[in-house]
C-alpha cells in the first residue's frame, strides 16, 4: 500500500469516527431541544437574569445570593457578560427558556467552522483535532445544559487560531487582536486575564523589564473583575482576602493551606465514574507530553504556563472536585491538544483515543442526566402565587426559602410585576448576609405563598 492510500484510509477513518460522535451529539439534542429546562442551581440565574436584560434593559440581578448583587451594575456571581450575550441575543429572536444551550451549541460551531476554514494544519490534521474538541465527554455533558462551558472552549479555539496567526506573522495588529479576545474572554470569566502573564512566553512587542506589565495586568484585571462585577460569594480566595483586610495573615495562610491539601486530595481521588478518571489522565499526560517533548514551541510553552497557573489557582483558591476541576481545566487542555495535534510526530493520537474513550463511558450518565432534565420532580409555581407576585408593590425584592429552592420551578417565577417593573429575588444557597428583602416567598401549611414583610400571612 503506498503512502498516499494509506493516508487517504487514516482521513477516512477518522473522518467516520467524527461522524459517529456528531450523530451521538445529534441524537441527543434531538431527545433533549424541546423538553429541556434548568436543574442545576446555576442554570437558573442564567435562565432569569438574561430574561431580565432581555425585559428590562438592566444588568442588574433578578436572581442573587444577596439581594445585593455585585459592587458595579450589580450583576449576580457570575458577571454581567452571561446576561448581556444571552439576552442581548433574545432581544433579535425573542425570549425563549431554552435559548440559552441553543446559543452556545450556534457559536461552538461557529469557532469549529473558523478553525476549519483558518487553521494551519491539513486535512487530516483539522480532522483530528476536531474530533478531540467534540470527542470530549466535558463537550458532550455541558452541550444539553444551560452552563456556559460551551463558550470557554469556543473561546479557547479562537485563541489557538488568534495565536496562531500572530506566531506566523508577528505583526502589532494580530498582537492587538490577541490582546482585544483575552479582554473579551476575561469578561466572561476573570481567570481568562491570567492569560496575560502566559503572553511572557512567546514574541511580543514589548522586551526586557516592560514585560513586567503582564503579570500586572493578568492578576489586577482579574482582581477588579472578580471583585467589582460579580457578586461575591464565600471561597477559599474571599475567605483568604477577608482574614488578610483584617490583620490574620496566619489565619489565611492556615486556610489556604488547608484548602490546597484538601485540593490536592480530591485531585488525586476524587471521581464520578471511569470517565471522570481518564479525563484526569488526559489532562496529566498532555502537560507532561507538552512539557517535556514539544516545550520549546511558543504556542505549547504558552499552553503550558496556562494550565500550570490554572492549576495553581484552582488548587489553592477554588476547588478541585465535582466537576470544578473538568470545567475550569478543559478550555486550556483543549488548548494544548490542539497544539500537539499540530506536531508530525508520531503518538498524539492516544490523546485522543483516552479521551474517546471516556466519551464512550460517559454515554450512560448523560442519557441518565437526560432523563432526570425532562422528568423533573419539581412543583409548577401556582397561578395564584404568580399573581401574588406580581401585585406586589415596587421595589420587589423576595426572599426564597431554601425548601423552595428544591422543591419548585423557579424559572416559572416571574420578573415582572403588573406594571412592567422588577422583581428581583435572593436565592440564599449560601450562609451570607442579604439585603432586607421586601417579601418574603415560603410553604404555609403545604401551600406556598408570597408574603410581604410587614403583612404576616394567615
Amino acid at each position: 500500500m503506498t503512502g498516499k492510500a494509506s493516508a487517504k484510509i487514516g482521513i477516512y477513518l477518522i473522518g467516520a469516527t467524527l461522524s459517529v460522535v456528531v450523530l451521538v451529539f445529534a441524537f441527543f439534542q434531538v431527545w433533549i431541544i424541546k423538553a429541556n429546562t434548568p436543574y442545576y442551581g446555576d442554570e437558573h440565574f442564567y435562565v432569569k437574569n438574561a430574561e431580565s436584560f432581555y425585559l428590562h434593559h438592566t444588568l442588574e440581578a433578578a436572581f442573587s445570593y444577596t439581594g445585593n448583587g455585585s459592587k458595579l451594575l450589580g450583576a449576580d456571581a457570575h458577571g454581567p457578560a452571561y446576561p448581556l450575550l444571552h439576552g442581548g441575543i433574545s432581544k433579535l429572536i425573542g425570549w425563549n427558556v431554552r435559548n440559552i444551550p441553543v446559543i452556545h451549541l450556534v457559536i461552538l460551531n461557529i469557532s469549529i467552522l473558523l478553525f476549519w476554514m483558518n487553521s494551519a494544519g491539513g486535512v487530516r490534521t483539522k480532522l483530528l483535532q476536531i474530533l478531540l474538541l467534540l470527542g470530549c465527554p466535558v463537550t458532550l455533558f455541558y452541550s444539553m445544559t444551560f452552563m456556559p462551558e460551551l463558550l470557554h472552549l469556543a473561546g479557547g479555539i479562537v485563541l489557538f487560531l488568534l495565536m496562531e496567526k500572530h506566531l506566523a506573522k508577528q505583526s502589532s495588529q494580530t498582537y492587538a487582536f490577541l490582546l482585544l479576545w483575552i479582554a473579551m474572554l476575561g469578561f466572561f470569566r476573570s481567570t481568562w486575564f491570567f492569560a496575560l502573564i502566559g503572553l511572557m512566553v512567546i514574541p511580543c512587542p514589548l522586551q526586557g523589564f516592560k514585560r513586567a506589565i503582564y503579570p500586572l495586568a493578568g492578576l489586577g484585571l482579574a482582581f477588579f473583575m472578580q471583585y467589582y462585577f460579580h457578586e461575591q460569594v464565600p471561597n477559599g480566595f474571599s475567605a483568604a482576602g477577608n482574614r488578610l483586610s483584617q490583620g490574620h495573615w496566619i489565619t489565611a495562610l492556615s486556610e489556604l493551606y488547608f484548602n490546597t491539601k484538601r485540593n490536592l486530595y480530591f485531585l488525586l481521588t476524587y471521581t464520578e465514574g471511569w470517565f471522570y478518571t481518564l479525563q484526569k489522565i488526559w489532562l496529566i499526560l498532555s502537560l507532561l507530553l507538552a512539557a517535556f517533548v514539544f516545550k520549546r514551541e511558543p504556542m505549547i510553552r504558552f499552553g503550558v504556563v496556562m494550565l500550570l497557573i490554572q492549576l495553581v489557582f484552582t488548587l489553592v483558591f477554588y476547588k478541585n472536585y465535582d466537576w470544578v476541576d473538568l470545567r475550569m481545566y478543559t478550555p486550556w487542555v483543549i488548548f494544548l491538544n490542539l497544539c500537539l495535534l499540530a506536531k508530525k510526530q508520531r503518538g498524539k493520537e492516544v490523546l485522543v483515543g483516552i479521551n474517546l474513550t471516556s466519551f464512550i463511558l460517559i454515554l450512560p450518565l448523560v442519557n441518565q442526566l437526560l432523563f432526570f432534565r425532562t422528568h423533573q420532580e419539581v412543583k409548577d409555581v401556582p397561578k395564584e402565587v404568580l399573581e401574588e407576585l406580581g401585585q406586589l408593590s415596587s421595589p420587589a425584592l423576595i426572599w426564597v426559602d431554601p425548601q423552595i429552592l428544591q422543591d419548585y420551578a423557579l424559572w416559572q417565577l416571574p420578573i415582572s410585576q403588573v406594571k412592567g417593573e422588577p422583581i428581583r429575588y435572593i436565592l440564599p444557597y449560601y450562609e451570607i448576609q442579604g439585603a432586607l428583602p421586601t417579601a418574603w416567598l415560603q410553604e404555609i401549611e403545604g401551600q406556598l405563598r408570597a408574603c410581604p414583610t410587614n403583612n404576616r400571612c394567615q
